[in-house]
Order: structure tokens, then C-alpha cells, then sequence
């Protein structure tokens, strides 16, 4: 593959800018006034112009390398809600991200080490054999014989970056003056994680811990392996682990040819993901294909060890790539596990209870609504909750559209507000999704959710059994029932009873159209009286020859109630 070319900051800023300028003039003439009923005739088909922006944007990425890579191998795993055409379109970034010259990477160890490669390692191998958007990595040899992957951050990579996210840093300016955008995220805190996640993806020192981490988190799983860290051979812009290049996630052949049932795989993946977003609340947020790898064990590991599997051959998922590594944070853990228990027990209750915990509910939104229309999801649409809408079967779409029509209003209101601490976990439930579809396109979650809601359950008890002793005190409210009961029925009897009540949302808003219909047709009754009037006077003038001042006054009154109210509807 022929290596990657230097862009000059500058050209690089333009490249960005001029390809961000034709998706704006794309959306607002194709998906805007090309959808006027009298211009529709001259608008081209949807997925050829898609395809072909999609195009456009590999080409950018490939030449621009770092953030604009992620974002592109992000979207090409979604294959369960983005096109086919385009997935494929974009696949390439996960494989041909062009390497930088051996000359540039030997020479940022130098730099490091502050000594030839040669005295770091004997042997460094010319080929990378794998090629990120931030970094690249070969293969090497220790003094001590030993194999090794070495990770180096690309040249420049850092100003890169620091560049890219300037540009967003503008575009995140822009798009916090609509109001439908700023109700439904706070851009700041979105930025900023986003922001701190990247930077935190150069830090290599930062990447060797969290490696440490994760084991750790998963010691107890034979299922699970990460790479050792060799810290006396890793430096600001290298590290060096483990050599774990085994089968990659997405090389279905080669899994079948070891036997390895897809089907197995594609619940373990998905079963370590509920685990970080739910128990450890510790995720590794960039689980595209090329980091994930899958080590075929031998077959005489006993059952039940090592991930033997009944339907397949035992294997291990190996992760790499730990730069991208996210931390949930503390104020969303017991919504997250309500969330889980909520969608295991399909209580719809308690899954609105998480949002509102969360803090994701709006103000003002119809909670009966969005309760009802939560507890149909869980019934007919129970994968959607965790990002595989290929769960949304075709059989279905009766019910989907009733669904649509029964609750449009609530639907278009779109009464939630992202929590902008979880992008990087949403991102995670996106890209793992995307990677289960493709592994098993029969993939059932409901079987699988169910162990970690029963942990969740546990451990809710447990913790209540705790607390119930602290509990039992707020019991002794109820002996003040009766009294509080007696004293809202003497209120009651004497005539002070005061119950007010509130109308909902929606309803609210259709009092405001009656209200403005019937202002409306008070203006229209007047103006048409006074019209009227003008007429039947100008009319007794043609015939009693009376000077026409009433008539005049009639039709100026007319004139200016019309004015007025124009006037108003456009305040």
C-alpha cells in the first residue's frame, strides 16, 4: 500500500471546509427545496447521491487521517441502519488507512529511546502490519528473543488532531444557535468529552494502564485475554505489547475454517459489552473489527474452561487498542442499572424511571405517553433499546405505524435530552451492534441480557437488605395516616377544599389552537360585519343619494381590522 502523504495544516483546513460545504449544499438543495411539491420532478434519487458523498468523504479520510478515519469506520459498521452501498462504500477505512514511511516511525523511536532502534530492538520488521488512523504497528524482537507488537503514534499526529478538533470547535459554535439542537443536547459538555477522549487516545502511558485495567476487570473470565504491556521497551510516542495478531472479528472465513461458531462469538461480544456498560462501568469504546481478535483454543480444554462452547470450538476474544477507553461516570451508574433491570424484566416503569433519574426526560413531557410508548417498544421492539434495530422485523411494520399514528405528537416532540457523558458508550452500543448483525443476522439479545439483569437484581438486594434497617424509620409515617386523612375531610366538609389540577402538554397545546382559532374567527366575524355594513350603506346611498360617509368608515374599519390581524399572526 503506497504510504500516506503529509497535508499541510492549511490545505488540510480547506480539504475539511470544502467537504462540509457541499453536504450543506447537498441537505439544502436535494433534502429541502427539492422536496417542494412543484420541484420534486427534479430531484435524483436519495441513495446514488449518498453514495457518492460517501465516496467523497473515504477519499478525504484516507488523505486527512486521524479523527475523520474513526468517525468513517464508525459508520461503516452500521450496517443495520445504513445502507449496504454505503457501509461497503466506507469498509475500506477499517483496513487501508495508508501507513507513514518506515524512515518516519524508526525515527520517532530514536527519538524517544534517544538510541538507535537497533539497541531498543534487534529485530523491527519494515512491514506495519496494522495501520490505524493515529498510529501504526510492527512487529519487533526483544533482547530476550521475544516477539512483539510495537505501537508508534504517527508524526504529527498530535498537531492533527489538535486541528481537527479546532474545526469542530467552529461547527459546535454554529450548530449551538438552534434551538431544536441546544433543547436536546448540551453542545459544550458533548464537545468536551469529545475533545478529552481523543487527546486521551495519543496518550500511550494513559492506553498501557487502562490495558492493565481491563484485564483486571476481567481476570475471572478464561474467555478473555489483553495483551502484556512491556513498559521497559514503551515511550511517550511508543509501546510495546504483547503479540496477539490472531483471527479478526469480521474474517468470518477463517473463524469457520477453525470451527469457531459465529453464533457463539456473537453472544460473548455482545455479553462482555453489557458487562463494561452495566457492572464495570469501565468500556472500551472503539470495538470496530481490527480490534478485536478471536485465539482458537485447543480442543482439549474441558468444558466449561477457556470458552468451550457446545455448538463450536473454544476460543478467546483478545482485545487491543485501549486508547479509546471511557469511564461512566458515578451520577449515571444507577440509571444505567435500572436501565438494564428495566429492559431484562421489559418493566417499562422502570426504564422511564431511568431516564428521568438521568436527567434525559425534558421538562414538561407527557410521562403516561412516553411510559405507554416505552412499554410497546419493549414488547415488539426489545433490541432497539440497545442499538440493533435489525430487531425491527418486517412483519412488524403494521404495528410500527400504528405505533407512529397513535403517538406522533409525543414522537416529533422528541421530549429527550442526550446525555452528553455517554457519547462515546453510545458509540460503543452503535459499532458493537453493527459487528453482532454481521456475525449472526438471527442474533436474539433478549436471551442474553437476562444473566446480567439477574446480577443486577442481586446486587439490588443485597444492598436493600442493607438499607432496610435505615429504611424501617421513614415506616413510621404511616401512623400518621389516619390523622392527615381526617384533616382533608374536615377540610373537605367545611368547604376549604382546593383541588387544582393541570392539564397536560398536549393538551395544553391544543387549548392554544382552539384559543387561536376562536381569536381568529372573532377577527374574521368583526372585519366581515364591518364589510358587510359597508356594503349595505353604500347600497342605501345608490338608492337615497345619501353622501357616503358611513359607507367610507365601513370599509376603512374593514381594511384595518384585516391589517391588525395580520399583524398579530406574524408577532
Amino acid at each position: 500500500m503506497r504510504p500516506a502523504r503529509s497535508v499541510p495544516l492549511r490545505e488540510r483546513r480547506r480539504r475539511i471546509q470544502r467537504f462540509f460545504r457541499t453536504v450543506v449544499r447537498e441537505v439544502v438543495v436535494s433534502e429541502m427545496l427539492l422536496t417542494l411539491p412543484f420541484l420534486r420532478r427534479f430531484r435524483a434519487p436519495g441513495l446514488p447521491r449518498w453514495q457518492r458523498l460517501a465516496a467523497e468523504y473515504r477519499e478525504m479520510a484516507v488523505e486527512l487521517g486521524g479523527l475523520w478515519i474513526k468517525l468513517g469506520q464508525f459508520l461503516s459498521t452500521r450496517v443495520d441502519i445504513l445502507p449496504p452501498q454505503l457501509t461497503e462504500e466506507l469498509a475500506s477505512l477499517r483496513d487501508q488507512v495508508p501507513p507513514v514511511p518506515l524512515e518516519a516511525i524508526t525515527g520517532q523511536i530514536e527519538a524517544d529511546f534517544g538510541r538507535p532502534v537497533g539497541e531498543v530492538f534487534p529485530w523491527f520488521s519494515p512491514e506495519a502490519i496494522g495501520s490505524a488512523s493515529l498510529a501504526q504497528v510492527h512487529r519487533a524482537r526483544l533482547p530476550s528473543g521475544s516477539v512483539v507488537a510495537v505501537k508508534v503514534l504517527r508524526p504529527g499526529v498530535e498537531d492533527q488532531l489538535e486541528l481537527d478538533i479546532e474545526v469542530m470547535a467552529k461547527a459546535v459554535r454554529r450548530l449551538r444557535h438552534l434551538k431544536v439542537v441546544r433543547q436536546r443536547v448540551d453542545l459544550d459538555v458533548l464537545f468536551t468529552e469529545f475533545a478529552t477522549v481523543s487527546r486521551k487516545e495519543v496518550d500511550l502511558a494513559l492506553e498501557g494502564r487502562n490495558i492493565e485495567r481491563f484485564g483486571h476487570e476481567f481476570a475471572a473470565d478464561p474467555q478473555v485475554h489483553v495483551p502484556a504491556v512491556y513498559w521497559d521497551y514503551s515511550a511517550r510516542h511508543v509501546l510495546t505489547l504483547e503479540e496477539v495478531s490472531y483471527i479478526r472479528l469480521d474474517d468470518f472465513h477463517r473463524l469457520e475454517a477453525a470451527g469457531i461458531s459465529r453464533a457463539a462469538v456473537a453472544r460473548k461480544v455482545f455479553a462482555l459489552y453489557l458487562q463494561q456498560f452495566f457492572v464495570t462501568h469501565f468500556v472500551h469504546a472503539d470495538p470496530h473489527p481490527g480490534n478485536i481478535f478471536i485465539r482458537p483454543l485447543p480442543h482439549a480444554v474441558p468444558a466449561g474452561e477457556g470458552g468451550a462452547e457446545p455448538d463450536g470450538c473454544p476460543f478467546q476474544v483478545v482485545f487491543v487498542d485501549f486508547g479509546m477507553v471511557v469511564e461512566i461516570p458515578e451520577r449515571l451508574r444507577r440509571p444505567l442499572r435500572d436501565y438494564a433491570i428495566g429492559l431484562g424484566t421489559r418493566d417499562a416503569r422502570r426504564v422511564l424511571r431511568a431516564y428521568l433519574d438521568a436527567g434525559t426526560v425534558l421538562p414538561g413531557a407527557d410521562l403516561s405517553r412516553m411510559e405507554a410508548v416505552l412499554q410497546i417498544q419493549l414488547d415488539r421492539y426489545w433490541g432497539t433499546f440497545l442499538g440493533l434495530l435489525g430487531d425491527l422485523k418486517l412483519e412488524e411494520a403494521g404495528t410500527g405505524e400504528q405505533l407512529v399514528r397513535e403517538y406522533q405528537s409525543l414522537m416529533r416532540e422528541a421530549p429527550l435530552q442526550f446525555q452528553s457523558e455517554l457519547l462515546f458508550v453510545a458509540r460503543a452500543m452503535g459499532v458493537v451492534a453493527g459487528i453482532i448483525a454481521r456475525l449472526d443476522p438471527h442474533f436474539n439479545p433478549g436471551g442474553e441480557i437476562v444473566p446480567v439483569t439477574r446480577h443486577l437484581l442481586k446486587e439490588e438486594l443485597q444492598h436493600n437488605a442493607q438499607g432496610w434497617m435505615q429504611e424501617s424509620v421513614h415506616f413510621g409515617r404511616l401512623a400518621r395516616l389516619p390523622r392527615l386523612l381526617d384533616d382533608v375531610l374536615s377540610q373537605a366538609q367545611q368547604g376549604g377544599l382546593i383541588i387544582r389540577n393541570a392539564p397536560t402538554p398536549e393538551g395544553e397545546r391544543v387549548l392554544r389552537r382552539l384559543e387561536g382559532r376562536i381569536h381568529g374567527l372573532a377577527w374574521v366575524a368583526a372585519g366581515s360585519g364591518l364589510l358587510l355594513s359597508g356594503v349595505l350603506w353604500h347600497a342605501a346611498h345608490l338608492l337615497a343619494r345619501t353622501p357616503p360617509d358611513r359607507y367610507g368608515a365601513a370599509m376603512i374599519g374593514a381594511a384595518l381590522l384585516c391589517l391588525a390581524r395580520g399583524l398579530l399572526r406574524r408577532g
